[in-house]
């Protein structure tokens, strides 16, 4: 007979193998996770190492469902569940997506070195040796990566594919060849010079191999609906029917267009929305302001986060903001906080995504627009205050190693994107109707990345009809709609930021109803992330009282 210490103890010897198992099959996430014994070494990617990590993965999730939930602490059944499901998960993708097999990106991420350089964890010479191992590493690496990779592959997947390999080797023989000269004195500088440019020779060869398979590509880059909706239940706890879900986005989408048009309006009586909407786009930061301006305007969003009660903000370091690094650059602006097990460094990164040099006015004007004042708020909002960088803050401090580990793609991104609307609701702006606008047309962008994810992938819409429904529903330009609709080609898990953005809403909702006179914003928002990122199915078991499964 099991006790409920026997449970425990199961569970903790588990969660320690479990994640000691992950950090050797992926060295990069434990190094990004501030775990800095595996700094500088690349995963295996083969097929045996693949089958070897299925076997770990299979055993262990035979384990964790062994351990009867009922012998444990609410805490320890939290875990237990968030551990099932990550395992399941990794699973699925690793036996049954292998989006690796047809996506060349899902193999990149491991080459990033931007931790070694911006991060002071370490001193620097011992940070440069780290990166001239993962350097040297490279081409071995893409060698194993190429053998993984099944063309044909589609066109979109295999543009963008081209575009971030070149991003990576550009990346290597500037900013990395740069920070090595910089620290010519030190330890392994001559080293990381050599290695980064032998590493981006071998990059240059992965993007060889791929602009030599253009001639092949095709259009077949659709999930499916089965698939789809497992990645929706195993990365998210989603079982919604897909056309609930969809229909859910078309009520969103009603609603921010009519919040759009209402702002412009306000903004310009009687004229056509677009002449509004252009009032808000091109108000925007030169060029070469737009990183300077974007790092002023964080203050006054930080304070406004703690004099309103919105969210507490545990920590003075301030998020600094800097251009996204050339390997990034499919999305507009990202942040990069520390792992939450790291120790020392404690630098965020907001990344905001400049005008490319070679790039004519036009296309610079377009891209701009998107980088409007009011829209700017609206993103440094989502991205630093109370959005991703407040949730890195409380991430580090969540109650255990597994639910600092594990979590949904919905939560983190949804919780960000429901920043925005939450923000105004909150009283910022007073009522701007420039904002309004801002926040709905980036609302609507989210909006039809859930749409748009969901048809491409299950009903077969092609990639120019999304590319025209970014530009019509969310009044997009044509480049940064283009940018949209291919992004969702290779990342159909896009369609989080609105699907989690809309659960959250629900839980608030349920939330404040049983809390009666004792709710508050700011208790609500403190609880919801100090649990790590979850998905928001499974912390509705542990925040409500009585939860009845209605997540919409």
């Amino acid at each position: 007979m099991t006790t409920p210490n026997d449970s425990s103890a199961r569970l903790a010897t588990l969660a320690e193998r479990v994640l000691d198992e992950r950090w050797k099959s992926s060295p990069p996430e434990a190094a990004s996770s501030g775990i800095h014994a595996y700094d500088g070494q690349l995963p295996p990617v083969t097929r045996t190492s693949i089958e070897s990590r299925l076997t770990e993965l299979r055993a262990a999730l035979a384990d964790a469902e062994a351990i009867a939930p009922d012998g444990l602490a609410p805490q320890e059944q939290f875990d237990r569940d968030l551990l099932v499901l990550g395992l399941r998960s990794e699973i699925w993708e690793l036996s049954e997506n292998r989006s690796f097999t047809r996506d060349p990106m899902a193999l990149m991420w491991p080459l990033e070195a931007t931790a070694y350089m911006d991060r002071s964890y370490a001193p620097v010479e011992q940070r440069m040796a780290s990166m001239a191992n993962l350097m040297r590493a490279v081409p071995a690496y893409l060698d194993s990566a190429r053998a993984l990779l099944e063309p044909p592959f589609a066109k979109p997947v295999l543009h963008q594919a081209i575009e971030a390999y070149s991003g990576v080797a550009s990346y290597y023989r500037g900013d990395v060849a740069e920070f090595a000269e910089a620290n010519l004195g030190l330890t392994d500088g001559l080293d990381v010079i050599k290695a980064a440019e032998e590493a981006a020779e071998a990059i240059d060869d992965m993007v060889a191999y791929l602009r030599s398979h253009q001639s092949t590509a095709n259009d077949d880059f659709a999930m499916g609906a089965e698939r789809y909706a497992t990645m929706l239940s195993l990365g998210e706890m989603v079982d919604i029917p897909l056309a609930q879900i969809e229909a859910a986005g078309g009520s969103e989408l009603r609603r921010h267009q009519a919040s759009v048009r209402e702002a412009a309006e306000r903004i310009a009586p009687g004229k056509p929305l677009a002449e509004a909407i252009a009032v808000v786009t091109k108000d925007h930061p030169a060029a070469d302001k737009l990183i300077d301006e974007t790092r002023e305007m964080l203050e006054e969003i930080r304070s406004f986060t703690i004099d309103h009660d919105i969210a507490s903000v545990i920590s003075g370091v301030r998020a600094q903001v800097r251009e996204t690094p050339a390997f990034m650059r499919w999305a507009f602006a990202a942040m990069d906080g520390p792992g939450p097990f790291e120790e020392v460094a404690t630098e965020s990164f907001y990344y905001v995504t400049p005008v490319e040099k070679h790039w004519t006015p036009e296309q610079s004007e377009e891209w701009l627009s998107n980088f409007g004042y009011a829209t700017l708020k609206i993103i440094s909002i989502h991205e630093a205050y109370p959005g991703h960088y407040v949730h890195f803050l409380r991430h580090a401090k969540a109650p255990s190693a597994i639910s600092k580990v594990f979590g949904a793609y919905s939560f983190w991104e949804g919780w960000a994107h429901y920043c925005e609307e939450m923000f105004l609701e909150a009283g910022y702006g007073d009522g701007d109707p420039k904002l309004q606008l801002a926040m709905a047309q980036e609302a609507l962008v989210r909006v039809c990345r859930l749409l748009c994810s969901l048809r491409m992938h299950t009903q077969g819409q092609t990639l120019a009809e999304s590319e025209k429904f970014f530009q019509e529903q969310a009044f997009m330009e044509e480049l940064p709609a283009k940018t949209e609709a291919i992004r969702g080609t290779f990342d159909p898990g896009y369609l989080n930021y609105t699907l989690g953005k809309m659960l959250i809403y629900k839980l608030r909702a349920d939330w404040q109803a049983e809390q009666g006179s004792a709710y508050s914003l700011k208790a609500f928002h403190d609880d919801l992330i100090s649990h790590g990122g979850p998905p928001v199915p499974l912390l509705r078991k542990h925040m409500l009282r009585h939860d009845d499964g209605v997540l919409l």
